[in-house]
């Protein structure tokens, strides 16, 4: 799992910190779902963030193969997803991720390096997610990187602590741009953010209505497809998939079996 923690903390000499402040968000639902999102559930993006999917999702068809999810063992999992020149990347932003991927081309595999940075000041890059079992993740996108864990509260509550993460010689102009991203994107109120919430909190509220036991769920997206690459470590598979999402599950229920009683 290092080879993709290094494309976010292992890129730069220096590393990274953390700006002060953390985002606290109860959310009415289990934090396994949560978890689950950010590591291996690319599918719900075209949909639940339809607005911001019209922006980026999918616009590099003819490289298609660095779109990918994927897990290693004890449950972790991860999301690669391009995207093109786009609005939602500031300019300081833009031109920092393109310095990141100089230095990271020092350092990492040459994949790896692609997938850290971007060659140009205009933007373009990848969208990284990853959740290292069992509930601390991030996200990585327009140049702007969280650090999240989801705290379990109950059967069906959730506190979730979200940080901004800048690497450790970001300029000014670009940690002021990450930060008020975050806030406008994914912090509580942010777009992003309400699309989750209201879905996690609905998606649990049906999962324990009565009558919805009649109807068994359909868990089967990439299931038994997935391949080694040279390249890159772990089991991959083509996004969208739910590669990721019944690795987590299965290993969750193999500790659950030997450890819980």
């Amino acid at each position: 799992m290092r080879w993709y923690t290094d494309l976010i903390f292992g890129r730069t000499e220096h590393g990274v910190e953390v700006l002060p402040g953390t985002h606290k968000l109860v959310v009415h639902s289990n934090w396994k779902q949560m978890s689950e999102n950010l590591g291996g559930d690319n599918a719900h993006v075209p949909f639940t963030h339809e607005w911001m999917s019209n922006l980026f999702y999918d616009s590099r068809p003819e490289e298609r193969g660095l779109n990918f999810q994927g897990y290693t063992e004890n449950g972790h999992m991860f999301v690669c997803d391009l995207f093109d020149d786009t609005a939602l990347v500031g300019p300081a932003l833009a031109k920092n991720r393109a310095k990141l991927g100089a230095e990271a081309a020092k350092r990492l595999a040459p994949l790896q390096a692609s997938l850290a940075g971007s060659e140009s000041a205009t933007g373009g890059g990848a969208v990284l997610i990853g959740n290292i079992f069992p509930n601390f993740g991030w996200i990585e996108a327009f140049g702007w990187t969280l650090m999240r864990v989801m705290h379990p509260k109950g059967p069906g509550l959730t506190e979730c602590w979200t940080w901004v993460v800048v690497d450790s010689e970001m300029p000014e102009e670009a940690r002021a741009e990450a930060r008020a991203q975050i806030i406008q994107q994914v912090a509580p109120p942010g777009t992003i953010e309400v699309d989750d919430t209201e879905v996690w909190r609905q998606a649990y509220q049906n999962h324990r209505a009565p009558y919805r036991s009649r109807f068994p769920l359909n868990y089967q997206m990439g299931r038994g497809h997935g391949r080694r690459d040279d390249d890159r470590p772990g089991i991959l598979h083509d996004a969208p998939t739910e590669v990721g999402a019944f690795n987590f599950y299965e290993h969750w229920g193999d500790l659950m079996t030997r450890y819980g009683g």
